[in-house]
């Protein structure tokens, strides 16, 4: 009994790790250009160096890869995540309000509170003049369309 349960747990955390790993590896290569998929003319994706690099979000939202110099995150998995990964914060210029203690070690000193998880402090994000906002799956609705109608790129990650 004890043998097939301990089988039983190794199988389940092995899938578990697996799941985990697929997902932080879809989202880290908005960080990282090394893994870029363009969209061709023919509207077929490839890797390559083209212009019309992106990567698809949790609502399968295409968002471009750039070199985002001022990134906002209002998602504490993604921290979390990014930081499983040695990711270094240094263009990350705004957290949620739990992120800016819960992972003080990691991030840098001088980090802004730009809102809550479910609650963006819109006039914050603007005057840093994010280029990238990264916000959970459960942003409401009118939440997203504010954010896009000031013009903010933003990547919606799903924990």
């Amino acid at each position: 009994m004890k043998k097939n349960f301990f089988k039983f747990s190794f199988f389940c955390l092995f899938f578990l790790f697996l799941a985990v790993f697929s997902i932080f590896t879809n989202f880290s290569t908005l960080f990282d250009s090394s893994k870029i998929y363009a969209q061709s003319s023919s509207g077929t994706s490839s890797t390559s160096s083209a212009t019309a690099s992106y990567v698809n979000d949790s609502l399968g939202r295409k968002i471009p890869i750039s070199n985002y110099s001022k990134i906002g995150i209002l998602n504490p998995a993604v921290i979390r995540n990014l930081s499983h990964a040695y990711y270094k914060f240094t263009n990350v210029v705004g957290v949620d309000s739990y992120s800016k203690d819960a992972y003080k070690d990691i991030l840098p000193q001088n980090i802004e509170i730009i809102g809550d998880f479910n609650g963006p402090n819109l006039e914050k994000i603007v005057s840093l003049k994010i280029d990238l906002l990264v916000i959970d799956i459960s942003f409401p609705q009118k939440i997203k369309e504010e954010i896009a109608k000031l013009k903010i790129n933003y990547f919606v990650f799903s924990t």
